[in-house]
């Protein structure tokens, strides 16, 4: 073709382009996520002394990387519960920081992952005793009892296994501690030391009686001191009882009186009515 009058054409230099099949390029996209994702999911340390040193904002880095593992089972419930239910785990959470409370939350929502028995041994890890409020245990009641009637079940049974648990441990732990108490050993007579003992006996007699012997005039003493105070006793409640006779008579004396002089007034008055009707 020939150029318009005042147009210039500039030549277009080759490209040389290489054309893959269809979807191969997806299929390399998701080579290369696959491959991160792997790479990612190692990075998660599942080392329990490299995850109990880290303080609480890294732990909570690390339960957001691990519970989607847990989710796909890259990483085993049990290895995952072995690391947060360490006592280690919580020690150096502090307890004004609001970071146990939520890694409660976080683990209150995955208990569907885990099994009766996990669940169990969570409930009773440092982490839920410390951080743990009555709304968790209202959600792990409610998550137990609106599950399948089968896994429900499973629960209850998982409950009262680690009851049994407890209280076999508490009954070998007291076993253990009575049996650690030293025994007393049994004096055995010895025949040798036969005159020696003799001795002995005759002289803690002899103590004795002298014992006796001094106690009995303080016996004395006391006997007569609480016989004279028993007598001072007794006097001094007949005295009462007197006074207290004397003065009820006096005030039976005083009534008589009183009604006698109420009679004597009545009298005159009448008598004195009658002389003015008169």
């Amino acid at each position: 073709m020939t150029p318009r009058p005042g147009k210039v054409e500039v030549p277009i230099q080759g490209e040389v382009i290489s054309r893959r099949p269809k979807g191969a390029n997806a299929r390399a996209r998701a080579a290369a996520m696959a491959n991160k994702g792997e790479e990612a999911d190692a990075a998660v340390s599942r080392d329990l002394q490299k995850v109990v040193r880290l303080d609480g904002p890294a732990k909570i880095n690390w339960l957001c990387k691990a519970i989607p593992l847990v989710r796909k089972r890259a990483m085993h419930p049990s290895q995952f519960l072995d690391i947060v239910a360490n006592q280690r785990f919580a020690a150096n959470i502090d307890d004004v920081m609001p970071w146990g409370t939520q890694m409660i939350s976080m683990l209150v929502k995955e208990l569907d992952d885990f099994q009766p028995q996990q669940v169990n041994q969570l409930q009773q890890s440092d982490l839920w005793s410390r951080f743990a409020d009555s709304d968790d245990e209202r959600a792990v009641a409610n998550a137990t009892s609106s599950a399948v009637p089968g896994r429900a079940a499973a629960f209850k049974a998982a409950a009262a296994a680690s009851g049994k648990e407890k209280a076999a441990a508490n009954g070998k732990r007291a076993k253990s501690s009575s049996s650690s108490r030293p025994r007393k050993k049994e004096r055995e007579p010895s025949t040798s030391s036969s005159s020696s003992s003799s001795g002995k006996k005759a002289k803690a007699e002899k103590a004795k009686a002298e014992a006796e012997a001094a106690a009995k005039p303080k016996k004395q003493r006391s006997s007569s001191s609480s016989s004279s105070s028993s007598s001072s006793r007794v006097k001094r409640k007949a005295a009462e009882k007197n006074s207290a006779d004397k003065a009820q008579e006096k005030d039976k004396e005083d009534e008589k009186k009183k009604e006698q002089e109420a009679q004597v007034s009545k009298e005159e008055e009448d008598l004195a009515e009658k002389e003015r009707s008169e």
